[in-house]
């Protein structure tokens, strides 16, 4: 086969492969989505039984996913242009050492049929640089080209969340088809689930007519510890709480009348015994992770709950990302393997640092190394670094990127991090330039050539 052939054969089969891959990346998505949607619906549907009421939004948002991840895996896969030069540039980036030579053999190779190219020379030339990718190519699989790992994570989404789907329906089938019927016939269910606690609602003695507020209202925070910050105590309060997150709040309540105890509700759903201090008085503790609003429903002497209306709102104060700037004493386009590249630096955070990393990016591989690690609650970190590249796993003529990267002190939602600006350079290739300048030799010698044929 001649080699413009093999190349273009090679090509055609990385976008049959490619097309091959993301088609069936998409289908076991789509297939994972469905059952997942399905055994995702029953599972809400018995285990909060108000959400049958809202079939038409879920159903709505359930189109929603299912139309993105048509559009997403297969309408715009068809619809993108993946051209024999992207397939190339593919090959390339997956296997440096063809060196460019696939793209410029198959553009070149236009070339052969072109009539208007007289040049033997040029022609001969091509055709030398066609036998030679052509030989490379022998040595590639077309399939190791194209990356297979999210076709692979999605198939083990796929057969772990069949295989869920199995197993319910083996043991705990009643699940699924209560589940079913629930969404199918929301209205039965929900009348049927009122009946159920109809009784003991109707069995509850009439509550005290005394209307409960609160006539004061002290909270104590107690900051997380990676913030270094002192306790907080705020009498006579107006109940707000904006806090970071991790913030543990105390909250001491006296009430208008006797109580005879209370609990604190967080938005809605999650309850917290209060303890009674006295007749009046009652106390309860608050980690805050979510924002939200709390209120208080207390228990008369009668034993009768009263759950006040006023609700008072929880927000989070945000903790900021650090930030780090980098600055180069004698920064340079090319090093040598064995140079020493200087860095200096600077970063500060609002709470505490906890470490500063160079990262390193050569060929696509990422690399982290240590700068510096804080073991107090510093906020503001200044320093320099000799960073060796002889320690480095470098090849002549690579492409480095580099930067540093600031990690601060949160260990709540934490680490938060920030990042320099990236810088790169190449290291020296002593053939490489030997290449360079036999070209422009001959270049020269051909220029010279030609003045004097004139």
């Amino acid at each position: 086969m001649e080699p413009q052939a093999i190349i273009s054969s090679f090509l055609h089969r990385i976008r049959r492969l490619r097309l091959y891959a993301h088609t069936l990346q998409g289908t076991y998505i789509l297939l994972t989505y469905i059952a997942g949607g399905y055994l995702l619906a029953c599972l809400v549907a018995l285990s909060y039984k108000p959400i049958v009421e809202w079939v038409v939004p879920a159903i709505g948002i359930f189109c929603v996913g299912l139309a993105y991840i048509i559009y997403n895996h297969f309408i715009k896969i068809l619809t993108t242009p993946f051209s024999k030069d992207d397939a190339a540039l593919l090959a390339e980036s997956r296997f440096p050492e063809i060196n460019n030579s696939l793209i410029n053999s198959y553009q070149l190779s236009r070339h052969l049929k072109d009539s208007h190219v007289k040049n033997t020379n040029s022609l001969d030339l091509i055709k030398e640089l066609l036998k030679r990718t052509s030989k490379e190519l022998d040595k590639v699989n077309p399939s190791s080209v194209i990356n297979y790992s999210r076709v692979i994570l999605s198939r083990n989404w796929f057969l772990g969340t069949l295989g869920s789907l199995a197993l319910i329906a083996i043991f705990i089938p009643e699940l699924l088809t209560k589940g079913y019927e629930s969404w199918t016939n929301p209205r039965t269910f929900t009348q049927a689930s009122q009946e159920k606690i109809a009784g003991p609602n109707q069995t509850k003695s009439n509550p005290s007519t005394i209307n409960y507020s609160i006539d004061s209202l002290d909270l104590s925070f107690h900051f997380p510890s990676y913030t270094g910050k002192k306790p907080e105590l705020i009498k006579s309060s107006n109940g707000t709480i904006h806090v970071l997150p991790g913030t543990e709040v105390d909250i001491s309540a006296k009430t208008n009348a006797v109580i005879d105890g209370g609990n604190l509700i967080f938005n809605g759903e999650d309850s917290y015994a209060m303890k009674k201090e006295n007749s009046t008085s009652v106390q309860a503790s608050l980690l805050v992770k979510e924002k939200g609003v709390y209120q208080f429903k207390v228990k008369d002497p009668e034993g009768g709950e009263h759950l006040l209306v006023k609700k008072y709102p929880v927000t989070l104060v945000k903790d900021q990302s650090p930030n780090i700037i980098l600055f180069l004493a004698n920064p340079k386009p090319v090093y040598f393997h064995t140079d020493k590249v200087q860095l200096f630096y600077e970063g500060k955070d609002d709470f505490g640092i906890d470490a500063v990393d160079l990262v390193v990016s050569i060929n696509g591989e990422i690399d982290r190394t240590s700068v510096k690690k804080y073991k107090a609650q510093e906020k503001e970190a200044k320093g320099s670094y000799t960073w060796s590249l002889a320690q480095m796993t470098i090849n002549p003529g690579d492409e480095v990127n580099y930067y540093l990267e600031i990690n601060d002190n949160d260990n709540i939602f934490g680490p938060n991090k920030g990042q320099s600006e990236a810088y790169s350079f190449r290291i020296f290739d002593s053939e490489k330039e030997m290449e360079n300048l036999v070209e422009m030799q001959e270049e020269l010698t051909e220029k010279m050539i030609a003045l004097l044929a004139t």
